[in-house]
């Protein structure tokens, strides 16, 4: 752009030059708005551990806590 002087403004030359940038910038900043969002949501839905100091309840007869007894797989007939 041309002032009435003729200089030259520098923003508008600066502005000129980076419009074919400006489009692979508003590209790579939405790739990265993605990427972060997504590495938020694995982050988020990943299972927690339960709290390793507190004591689990083990039931007589056995070493490792689980989800069936000892008792009932007895009783089932194993």
């Amino acid at each position: 752009m041309l002032f009435r002087d003729g200089t030259i403004c520098a923003f508008q030359t600066v502005m000129t030059r980076s419009e074919g940038t400006s489009q692979l910038r508003t590209l790579t900043v939405g790739l990265l708005g993605a990427a972060a969002i997504a590495a938020g949501l694995i982050l988020v839905r990943q299972p927690r551990d339960p709290d390793p100091d507190r004591p689990t309840d083990v039931p007589p007869g056995e070493t490792h806590p689980s989800t069936i007894s000892l008792d009932r797989i007895r009783a089932l007939g194993y």
